[in-house]
């Protein structure tokens, strides 16, 4: 099982632009959602499978999955996980810099030929009534480096990787273009505005 979203990433650039400029949508104070790992022991005759799904909580008891890792007798399988890695340090005085790895499973997953690959990383923050957004990427990489000044070192935003990939319409070569979308939090308390403009209440599991 893998939470993943895809859409098409023209629209989703208007998207993310967009909430850049609506300041109605990051002005929310209070927390609206808490971040879970949920684990799953399954035991057989020759193995112990262990499934931890990341979750995102909401007050009405709405569920939103996001990363997936399943570790056979204690190791990872990777075939199988999708997850990201943060790792946010700071240096000076409010200088923060850092690197964000994003693994997508590979079983079952996109089996046309890859043409190039994108990573982002777009995260806000909030100082009163302004808004200060920043964002990275990376080509055909891993991951994303990034690093900027802020009094506070909450982070609240999305990670998104763009894929084009060869297909065939109608016997004609096209280039197949799809985005997969996290929201990226490094507190257990979060209001996200991401998760809304994206719709990530949509998300579901692909088995």
């Amino acid at each position: 099982m893998v939470s993943i979203i895809i859409f098409q990433s023209c629209e989703s650039k208007n998207k993310r632009n967009g909430i850049i400029k609506d300041s109605k949508l990051v002005k929310k104070k209070e927390d609206k959602y808490e971040r879970q790992w949920l684990e799953t022991e399954y035991i057989y005759p020759d193995s112990i499978l262990v499934s931890k799904v990341e979750v995102y909580l909401t007050e009405d008891n709405d569920t939103i999955y996001q990363q997936c890792k399943f570790y056979r007798n204690n190791v990872l399988d990777s075939t199988r996980s999708t997850y990201y890695k943060l790792d946010l340090n700071k240096k000076g005085n409010n200088q923060y810099y850092g690197r964000i790895y994003f693994h997508l499973q590979s079983k079952g997953q996109f089996k046309n030929q890859l043409i190039e690959k994108n990573l982002g990383l777009a995260f806000l923050h909030l100082a009163g009534d302004t808004t200060k957004i920043f964002d990275f990427e990376s080509k055909n990489k891993d991951y994303v480096e990034f690093e900027y000044t802020h009094t506070s070192d909450t982070l609240i935003g999305m990670l998104y990787q763009t894929r084009l990939l060869d297909t065939i319409i109608n016997g004609e070569k096209k280039v197949r273009i799809v985005e997969i979308g996290f929201p990226i939090d490094n507190m257990p308390k979060t209001n996200n505005p991401y998760i809304e403009v994206f719709d990530l209440y949509k998300n579901k599991y692909v088995r």
